[in-house]
């Protein structure tokens, strides 16, 4: 591969990029690859020769640590910048589930086994990892040796890996890479033709787990084919997407999801939506705002209580969000408010926005004010990634924690969902909701008098979204419960 070629490929954009990566995946694929050409592979994909950095070493320092990697590598690996915040995300999810004394880290298509490293890094877990190439397998097998890294390394097929790991704990955590080659498509990736497929290599980890939950990371692109992320994924729970800083053209960065795999139990079920709510909105931040700030039926809805509260009113704001417009319409008008939300990054931006007002970290669900007799509670949004039976328990908390007399202001998207997957805001997500008509009923039934409801219509200012459908209610608690 003469350095002309990798040169050549900077000043061309979208075409040559493509020409680089099949130069690599194709006449240099074995090929190792010498200080000079990683340094050049760096400033292509990453913007400088240091972006190409695998265990905590850069391109320029590879060659001398007797690092070697071949060019098939170099496209396919995950970099430290991009496995870093991927590892750290699965410390949050591990933190949020019952304790474990052990778990392991299984890397089922490791490559370069950077991912699999920062992840039994950051966890402090035992890394078990295979590789199918012989020659991958050698220069890796280099690699961590060069570097003593604890990592076990084997030149063997997934499924003879699966075989030899019984299952340790719930926390388990399995790296999914497979080769993607007959996978690109006109269309973008399509995972049920990676080799293997996707969907074969879950059910061969069930398989192997006896159905027992795990974690899985999966690494793929910015431009999926067919749904079939959701396809692949269709009984999972998606916990997480993690979205590096894109450097290539649309099509060609990447993407890290994590997923739970298997049927926990409803405990951990609970926590995991809330895991994923709040990574959620850890991500979109203020976007959400920019999105959604000028919706005419909320602010509507906000002009109806405030007609009606009493002078200094206990006010809850359900998933508040970034203060805007809720929080700060109330407090400005004297009330005293009190905002919960699960992500942390919505709670810092809303006491930043609307100093007035008292924001918490925290679930509704498990929310220890909540039977405090609150004059009014708000809840624009918040309910749809909760499973039916924690929804319909959480309409009955709210109706039970209001005063008597309290006003209930309820927003959500209308729909016959359970547990559905659908993409929003650029993110995959999981929703729960019911038909309006059912929700109107399911209000009255908690003892709640309505006092107005309607069903609307919205365009979010955020590409690519379509309108979508939204239910306001206005009820009241009666004075007599």
């Amino acid at each position: 591969m003469p350095q002309a070629n990798l040169a050549g490929a900077t000043d061309s954009g979208h075409a040559a990029y493509f020409a680089f990566r099949d130069t690599l995946l194709g006449a240099a694929r074995t090929k190792v690859l010498g200080g000079a050409e990683l340094c050049e592979v760096g400033r292509l994909i990453y913007g400088s020769p240091q972006g190409l950095s695998l265990y905590g070493v850069a391109a320029p320092d590879m060659e001398a640590r007797g690092l070697r990697l071949l060019g098939r590598t170099t496209i396919e690996c995950s970099v430290d910048a991009y496995v870093a915040p991927v590892a750290d995300a699965v410390a949050e999810l591990h933190a949020a589930l019952a304790p474990a004394e052990d778990a392991m880290v299984v890397d089922l298509f490791c490559g370069s086994g950077n991912f699999g490293y920062h992840l039994g890094t950051r966890l402090g877990r035992r890394v078990y990892a295979c590789e199918l190439d012989p020659a991958v397998y050698e220069a890796t097998r280099n690699n961590l040796d060069r570097l003593g890294l604890d990592i076990e390394l084997h030149l063997l097929d997934y499924r003879d890996l699966l075989g030899k790991l019984p299952p340790c704990s719930p926390h388990d955590t399995y790296i999914v890479e497979p080769p993607w080659g007959p996978a690109f498509t006109a269309d973008g990736l399509d995972l049920t033709r990676t080799s293997p497929p996707v969907p074969e290599i879950l059910q061969d980890i069930l398989r192997s787990r006896d159905g027992e939950p795990c974690l899985v990371a999966i690494k793929t692109n910015d431009q999926i084919a067919n749904d079939s992320l959701a396809t692949a994924f269709s009984s999972a729970v998606h916990l997480r997407t993690i979205t590096p800083k894109a450097t290539l053209p649309y099509g060609a960065n990447m993407d890290f999801h994590l997923y739970r795999l298997g049927s926990p139990q409803a405990a951990e079920q609970s926590v995991e939506s809330a895991v994923a709510v709040a990574g959620l909105f850890d991500t979109i931040g203020l976007r959400y705002e920019e999105a959604y700030q000028h919706l005419p039926e909320q602010l509507a809805s906000l002009e109806w209580l405030l007609a009606r509260l009493p002078a200094s009113a206990r006010v809850l704001d359900i998933g508040s969000g970034t203060g805007r417009p809720t929080a700060e319409l109330l407090a400005n008008a004297g009330h005293r408010v009190t905002g919960i939300d699960v992500s942390a990054t919505m709670a810092d931006l809303a006491a930043q926005q609307v100093p007035s007002a008292h924001f918490a970290l925290a679930d509704v669900r498990t929310f220890e004010d909540l039977a405090t007799g609150w004059d009014a509670i708000c809840a624009y949004f918040p309910l749809l990634s909760m499973p039916r039976p924690e929804l319909d328990a959480t309409l009955a908390a709210i109706t039970e924690g209001l005063a008597p007399g309290g006003y209930f202001i309820f927003a959500t998207v209308p729909c016959d969902w359970d547990d559905d997957t659908m993409v929003w805001m650029g993110h995959q997500v999981k929703a729960t909701s019911y038909p309006a008509d059912v929700y109107v009923e399911k209000l009255r039934g908690c003892g709640l008098e309505i006092a107005h409801h309607a069903v609307t219509t919205f365009q979010p200012r955020f590409p690519g979204m379509d309108a979508e459908t939204h239910l306001f209610v206005y009820a009241r608690k009666p004075l007599g419960i």
